[in-house]
């Protein structure tokens, strides 16, 4: 079976065809095929490291030492046992907000607290800056990270009384 050019020519094209389809098949499967995740599974984060290990979590209004036998000290009285405490801040986790929406919240932000994590093994403590919104918290990891959570004041800040 002898091809003319124009045979050849039609040949030619259904190859590369059929070549880019080959290399695009797998893109093609993970998109179709992929398990589905729920939206918020897909932008939830954490704020902290997932091996980090709290040493000291200083607050506006307490700090918080871990002791030699591992337990929780604070230097206020607080309505939540300290450990309590310390492990509500090790596992925060929230939705990522871009610097569009940053950008569009900077007006309506008011004054920052600020929390100073220190972790084991760091010579520096992570500094938070936490924004108290009317539905939710903004927290800046101190990395360029903005995190939005929905919690109630008195699960990142309970009211603290000072030690007699």
């Amino acid at each position: 079976m002898r091809l003319s050019r124009r045979g050849w020519n039609n040949v030619l094209i259904f190859a590369v065809i059929i070549f880019i389809a080959v290399l695009q098949l797998p893109t093609w499967f993970k998109h179709y095929f992929q398990p589905v995740m729920a939206p918020e599974e897909q932008t939830l984060q954490h704020l902290l490291p997932a091996d980090a290990v709290l040493e000291r979590l200083n607050l506006p209004d307490v700090a918080l030492v871990r002791d030699t036998a591992g337990g929780w000290a604070a230097d206020a009285s607080l309505p939540v046992p300290a450990a309590e405490l310390a492990a509500r801040w090790l596992r925060l986790a929230g939705t990522a907000v871009d610097e569009e929406m940053i950008a569009a919240l900077k007006p309506g932000l008011g004054a920052p607290r600020s929390v100073e994590v220190w972790l084991v093994g760091q010579i520096e403590p992570l500094r938070l800056t936490v924004y108290q919104l009317p539905q939710f918290w903004l927290i800046n990891n101190g990395q360029g990270s903005w995190l939005a959570l929905s919690v109630e004041e008195g699960y990142l800040f309970p009211a603290a009384t000072p030690l007699s």
